[in-house]
């Protein structure tokens, strides 16, 4: 085989070009430089997993540096990092070095000098001028606008994460709503699709906070710059106004924010001596003939109960203290008859009174499906048997079948047996009643839920006091029929949001659009009914339509 005469002298040839797509070699290199930043223990770590996972995703080549630049968390740093690593394999494998490598090494060279500059000192605020360790930036930093939801995202970070260790969502707007004006949840209903956390990605974007999305759900903590920024922010403030914080930030005491802490301030007690009660809803009924037929049925099983209306659930399990307060325990029961099911499933009423059990984050939710022996399933039969298995894989239920009321409470009785014998000679701690809302039931869920996990270590079982849970679940502070009709739209594949709202301002409920599928018989009605729409992304195509007909229409 014949070398070049380069090779002969030992010098490595420089006549072979690089490949038309590089992206493989910078996948490699981010990867193997994000394994030493993990070593190390760097923050740097997760934009560099960040930056890996846009590439990736990106179809385009990429067979210049360059181009890099159009991908998402790949800034400057990182383009001249890979730039050195392209430069150095050409000269190790033997490569012709682009034109573009050799000015991109240049044109960084050239800009070393430019960042040695000394920042001009601004008088319009502190916040402007040259950052810690001599670093300094020639265009104006972003400062958010007091009272916008840019300003509570960082204000609330710096008091939830003052170490940086990184808060979830819930926790970030637990403390962002007392410092925002706009609300930070949406609203579909009134036309309200983006929140104040939509100022997040502003945030990001400058480099003031980073998300972290290697675990579930997604954490954010603030960047060195952005701890900087928030903490300017909070001495600017009238002091009557400041967060509390102890001392100097940088010796932030963590548990502060811990869920025991946060219970503590609104209080919390532990019951050992209590009696459990079976709480049946006021409007579980064999018939019309029959209204007392549960009550009288639990009686005569010598089961303790009482009637009420309840928010979600027919049959709950509360505990009572000496003192009369009661907490809801983790065991509730869902009793449907199956012509019930059926036309719960007709009229759309099935999902949302599955979501709303789902809600309750029980340990134990079981859905008894009791026979009835007039009921003809007809065409329903393929609907139901698909319900029940999503009761037992999508909404991780306990599924009970019965043949009869009869033998439902029998079930019952045997089931209230088993959780006095689980509660038996064991303490439970109640959480004190508190007012919730909107902004601060996040929180509370999320901590209530790490709470539970640090306690049951010691054999504890933490419960919520019955009125919270009321206030919680009453349908009232839940979501609207109309917002539940638009996320079941949703849920075909191809249903926009935009597009949802456009089927449910012609058709109201489910009821409407089912009939309206029913009597005309034509899986392409919707395509017909908004083939008038101007704006592309309303329309509803002949396909989308089938789609939403085999769900809505047979």
């Amino acid at each position: 085989m014949c070398m070049p005469e380069d090779q002969g002298r030992g010098e490595p040839s420089r006549t072979m070009d690089l490949p038309s797509d590089l992206k493989h070699l910078f996948l490699k290199w981010l990867e193997d430089d994000c394994i030493v930043q993990i070593q190390l223990g760097s923050k740097r770590a997760l934009q560099l997993t960040r930056a890996m996972e846009n590439l990736k995703r990106t179809d385009e080549a990429i067979d210049n540096v360059n181009k890099l630049k159009t991908v998402r968390y790949i800034g400057p740093k990182i383009t001249e990092f890979l730039n050195k690593k392209l430069l150095k394999y050409c000269n190790d494998n033997g490569y012709r070095v682009p034109d573009w490598c050799k000015t991109a090494e240049t044109t960084t060279s050239s800009r070393k000098p430019a960042t040695q500059k000394v920042a001009k000192p601004s008088t319009s605020t502190g916040l402007t001028g040259a950052l810690p360790g001599g670093r300094s930036k020639g265009r104006r930093k972003y400062v958010p606008a007091k009272n916008s939801s840019a300003y509570a995202i960082l204000i609330s970070l710096l008091v939830n994460d003052s170490a940086q260790t990184g808060v979830q969502k819930s926790t970030v707007i637990a403390v962002a709503s007392k410092y925002c004006e706009r609300s930070f949840t949406t609203n579909p209903a009134t036309g309200q699709f983006y929140s104040a956390w939509n100022s997040i990605k502003t945030l990001m974007n400058h480099e003031l906070v980073v998300e972290s999305t290697t675990k579930r759900p997604a954490l954010y903590y603030l960047t060195d710059e952005g701890k900087l920024l928030a903490t300017t922010l909070v001495q600017e403030m009238p002091e009557h106004q400041r967060p509390q914080i102890d001392g100097n930030d940088e010796d932030y005491d963590a548990r502060q924010s811990t869920p025991a802490a946060y219970f503590a301030s609104c209080g919390y007690q532990e019951w050992s001596d209590f009696t459990i009660k079976m709480i049946i809803d006021n409007r579980e009924i064999r018939s019309q003939t029959e209204r007392d037929f549960f009550q009288n049925k639990m009686s005569d099983a010598n089961v303790p109960i009482e009637i009420r209306p309840l928010p979600v659930g027919d049959v709950l399990w509360v505990a009572r203290s000496e003192a009369g307060e009661e907490v809801v325990l983790d065991t509730i029961v869902e009793r449907k008859r199956l012509d019930d099911l059926v036309a719960s499933i007709q009229d759309g009423r099935f999902l949302e009174q599955k979501s709303r059990l789902k809600e309750t984050k029980l340990k134990n939710i079981i859905y008894i499906t009791e026979e009835f022996t007039s009921t003809n399933l007809g065409q329903m039969a393929g609907a139901v048997q698909t319900s029940l298995s999503m009761i037992m894989t999508n909404f991780q239920f306990r599924l009970h079948r019965t043949k009869d009321a009869d033998a439902t409470c029998k079930f019952l009785s045997i089931l209230h047996r088993s959780v006095c014998n689980r509660f038996q000679n064991k303490p439970i701690i109640c959480i004190n009643a508190m007012k919730l809302d909107d902004n601060s039931l996040p929180a509370f869920q999320d901590s209530l839920m790490k709470f539970r996990k640090e306690m049951d270590k010691d054999g504890c079982y933490i419960y919520i006091n019955y009125s919270i849970f009321h206030s919680i679940f009453g349908k009232s502070s839940l979501v609207s029929l109309k917002e539940t009709y638009i996320k079941m739209l949703m849920t075909t594949k191809g249903v926009s949001l935009d597009k949802a709202i456009q089927i449910q301002r012609h058709y109201p409920t489910p009821q409407s659009l089912i009939k309206a599928f029913r009597e005309s018989k034509d899986p392409k009605l919707l395509s017909q009914h908004f083939k008038q729409e101007i704006i592309t992304h309303k329309k509803v195509t002949a396909i989308l339509s089938e789609k939403i007909f085999q769900t809505w229409g047979i």
